[in-house]
């Protein structure tokens, strides 16, 4: 039962880590795009952790491979790759 938790405890945090890169590269794409950021990152970084599947499903889904879809991608498969191969040491 412990090695459940300690997996869903490690998903969750990859949850997290992949919402914050996501976050923090939608900020980056506007300064690339030469765009103004519509809400604060105090405000937009939370909801990106949050709903990250979501925009990225989006981007994805019309096509857009822009910074923030690829960052988010190889953040995702670098740490699913993490999840499967580290093991903690007993």
């Amino acid at each position: 039962m412990k090695k459940v938790w300690q997996l869903l405890l490690r998903v969750l945090i990859l949850y997290l880590v992949v919402g914050l890169v996501a976050g923090i590269s939608s900020y980056v794409q506007l300064e690339l795009d030469g765009k103004t950021a519509v809400f604060s990152p105090w405000i937009g970084i939370p909801l990106s952790i949050l709903d990250w599947p979501g925009i990225l499903r989006a981007d994805l889904l019309r096509g857009r491979w822009n910074f923030q879809s690829i960052a988010t991608l190889i953040t995702l498969a670098a740490g699913i790759l993490g999840l499967f191969i580290w093991r903690p040491k007993k």
